[in-house]
């Protein structure tokens, strides 16, 4: 199942919706005291995933990180291997 945020049906299955486009925002608009925060916001994106396609935590953050080592973009700064407790 494939759903897109311009479906009213995403917005039932995730609350709080987070993509790298808000993060990177927030990284410009300097709005995270520490990389914590902004580890809490990829976490969530993770969890929407699962949440809308019902695969495995472990390959939604495999894909994530693969895209993570091979972009050279601030999102760099989060530990894959963190991601996984």
């Amino acid at each position: 199942m494939f759903l897109s945020r311009a479906e009213p049906e995403y917005y039932e299955a995730v609350t709080t919706p987070m993509d790298l486009n808000m993060i990177q925002q927030k990284l410009k608009n300097e709005e995270y005291d520490d990389v914590e925060q902004m580890s809490s916001d990829v976490q969530l994106i993770v969890s929407n995933a699962k949440m809308v396609y019902g695969v495995s935590s472990d390959d939604i953050l495999s894909l994530f990180c693969l895209f993570l080592d091979q972009t050279k973009t601030p999102f760099n700064i989060v530990n894959c291997a963190e991601l996984r407790t």
